[in-house]
């Protein structure tokens, strides 16, 4: 609110009283007290304008794709040490869907989230301001070359930055049942074994322990959609092709996955998809992923001594991660003072200060390993309230992973094929051969369409 001109004056006349007509011959104390009057009116005016003249923060509003303290934190650390904006937490509900038609329809928050599935789609229809530029010129600023490059190449879009990354996940964690295998007398494993020799442990870790002839201890948590992926990559096959008009396009490699992979429900030695069983410490290996590995592997340590690795490589000695990333990208419809804005809150984000620490604070781990290398290696995410979790263990597997780019609509075209598996191979129904002349082809029958 600003102080008029009136009131500045009757401020000034309170402190220093104009001078009655009886004192008008006293010409050196007229002067001097008009003098004062005059220079403390000045003052005051100084002080309006530098009141008025003061900008209000700016304000943009950030949504994440869903609730979570971690966000909430992020927000309050950037508020607490930036005066000249204020970000505003918004939960959208239906957040997948409801982006799309709120920014494509001209309103939407200044900043949201970007999944890496939907950056190609959401990219190349206007959905997302160009960050090239806002990239080049703030390079030293954003300490690029300390990013893992799979992540940045993630976030473009024909060659063009469209979002910024700021967490990485790769899909290659084992977490073990330390208690389970020093009962078996199995050694923990390092990192450096083979499927063949997982499956062999899983077997050896299988048991029936209460006697009724059905197993209750499981060797291993089932495959999951990457688990495959990683197999058929490791057999020298394809995620897609480089147009992405094909899903896991070649034949051999991706059957020889789908068929090794089966052996472990064939053999009763996966425990049939229940996590549960896994946190209560009736499964050995728990195959998942950094996020998956703070959240299952706390609720699990309350229960057994808790251990984590890699996954294992091929038997030709190949191991082949998939790498995502999580990104920030602002919304191409509002003006230029709020994408400032946005793109300083963008960067932040990634600073020492920014995810790493709000991570920390929230959880007590860095539940995806931050997109710049240099804060990755931050007490934040090495000091670690949970010691097993050994988050150093993710940075070759990002450096050497396959970036997991895939085309508009992925999500379906995954549970298509996941569900398939488990409905059809993994029931036994379908021999893995038959699967991909079926499913996985009429995967890319309508893939193509589509594109």
């Amino acid at each position: 609110m600003g102080i008029g001109l009136d009131r500045v004056t009757a401020i000034g006349e309170a402190v220093y009283p104009k001078v009655s007509e009886q004192s008008k011959g006293d010409g050196e104390m007229h002067i001097r007290r008009n003098s004062v009057l005059s220079a403390v009116v000045g003052v005051l005016l100084v002080a309006v304008v530098a009141v008025a003249g003061a900008a209000e923060p700016q304000r943009i509003a950030f949504s994440p794709n869903g609730p979570n303290i971690l966000f909430e934190r992020l927000v309050e650390l950037f508020n607490e040490t930036h005066d000249d904006i204020e970000v505003e937490l918004r939960i959208i509900p239906g957040f997948a869907n409801a982006i799309p038609v709120q920014v494509g329809g001209g309103v939407g928050p200044d900043v949201f989230f970007v999944h890496p599935a939907d950056i190609q789609q959401w990219g190349a229809g206007s959905l997302l301001t160009d960050l090239t530029p806002f990239v080049e010129r703030d390079r030293a600023a954003l300490a690029l070359d300390q990013y893992f490059p799979a992540a940045l190449e993630l976030a473009k879009v024909d060659g063009r930055t469209m979002a910024l990354p700021y967490g990485v996940i790769e899909s290659g964690r084992v977490l073990y049942n330390a208690d389970l295998l020093a009962a078996a007398g199995i050694a923990e494993p390092d990192g450096e074994w083979t499927w063949p020799e997982y499956r062999e442990l899983s077997r050896l870790l299988t048991r029936d322990v209460n006697g009724d002839g059905t197993a209750d201890q499981f060797g291993t948590t089932p495959p999951n959609w990457r688990t495959l992926v990683h197999y058929a990559l490791e057999e020298g096959g394809r995620f897609f092709s480089d147009s992405l008009d094909a899903f896991l396009p070649d034949r051999g490699p991706t059957v020889a996955s789908l068929e090794f992979m089966a052996t472990f429900h064939q053999e009763g030695i996966a425990n049939g998809g229940v996590n549960s069983l896994f946190q209560e410490g009736r499964v050995a290996f728990g195959i998942t992923h950094l996020p998956g590995a703070v959240h299952f592997g706390d609720l699990a340590d309350e229960n057994f001594a808790l251990g984590n690795t890699t996954e294992p490589r091929h038997a030709n000695g190949s191991r082949k991660i998939l790498v995502h990333t999580n990104m920030l990208g602002i919304n191409p419809n509002i003006d230029d003072a709020r994408k400032e804005a946005a793109w300083t809150f963008i960067k932040w984000v990634n600073s020492l200060d920014g995810y790493a620490r709000a991570g920390s604070e929230s959880f007590g781990a860095c539940q995806l390993v931050p997109a710049r290398r240099d804060v990755a290696l931050s007490e934040y995410c090495t000091a670690t309230r949970l010691p097993w979790l050994q988050p150093e263990l993710s940075h070759p597997l990002i450096l050497e992973g396959v970036i997991e780019r895939t085309p508009a609509g992925f999500g379906q075209i995954q549970r298509t094929f996941f569900n398939g598996w488990n409905q059809e191979v993994v029931s036994g129904n379908v021999a893995p051969a038959a699967f991909y002349d079926t499913v996985i082809a009429t995967i890319n029958e309508q893939l193509q369409q589509a594109q």
